[in-house]
């Protein structure tokens, strides 16, 4: 099995410049969330904004309801979140089920929810987008090769939703946030450096899981 996507097969159409440029972005999607998960409580406390620029992760933005209005934190993670489902997209529509049957080799035990999502976004296409603002769509919708002009505002539309959703649970527990947040602040070096060893971590034993099992995968 191929280490990374840019070792897969594309489909032929295309020009390989673009092919490499949405791998690129998707690669580095993928960098600045791990950066922003990483350094998580610092950004949290001293600069929220800049922790869902980073890495728009429903956790987060349920923590940052308590540190931020909400109109900066949408006009700040919805082109983050659209950048991240553009990519998946291109991907989706140059590599076609490869893709797919890749991602599901990475994530072996989320392989049969991967089908199924396969299976909902065939029987009901781009409006799923808005039901289900999940990067994974994003790859599916550009595999079923849903046109672009579809494809874009259902999946700005579910963004936005995402967002606001977050956001606003967020918000209504702000009495259990907020003191979270203070304790935080108190020792934000401590849990700074926690993360970033805890990341660190998880990426190595990733690494050396997917070694250990690629002679399985062939």
């Amino acid at each position: 099995m191929p280490d990374s996507l840019s070792d897969l097969a594309p489909l032929p159409q295309g020009s390989p410049q673009l092919r490499r440029l949405t791998i690129g972005a998707a690669a580095v999607i993928t960098l600045l969330g791990t950066i922003g998960t990483a350094l998580s409580p610092w950004l949290l406390v001293h600069m929220p904004l800049m922790l869902v620029a980073l890495s728009p992760d429903v956790r987060h933005l349920v923590l940052v309801a308590a540190a931020a209005d909400f109109l900066p934190v949408l006009l700040v993670s919805e082109p983050r979140r659209a950048a991240g489902l553009l990519a998946m997209y291109g991907i989706g529509w140059f590599y076609g089920p490869v893709a797919l049957a890749w991602f599901e080799q990475q994530a072996p035990r989320f392989g049969g929810v991967l089908r199924w999502c396969e299976r909902q976004f065939a029987r009901f296409g781009a409006p799923l987008l808005i039901v289900f603002p999940m990067y994974t769509f994003g790859a599916l919708a550009g595999a079923a090769r849903t046109r672009f002009r579809v494809f874009l505002p259902a999946m700005l539309a579910g963004q936005a939703v995402y967002i606001t959703t977050s956001y606003y649970f967020g918000d209504a527990m702000r009495g259990w946030t907020k003191p979270f947040l203070a304790f935080l602040g108190e020792h934000v070096v401590a849990a700074t450096a926690i993360c970033v060893v805890a990341v660190a971590l998880q990426q190595g034993w990733s690494r050396l899981r997917k070694r250990s099992t690629e002679p399985s995968l062939e």
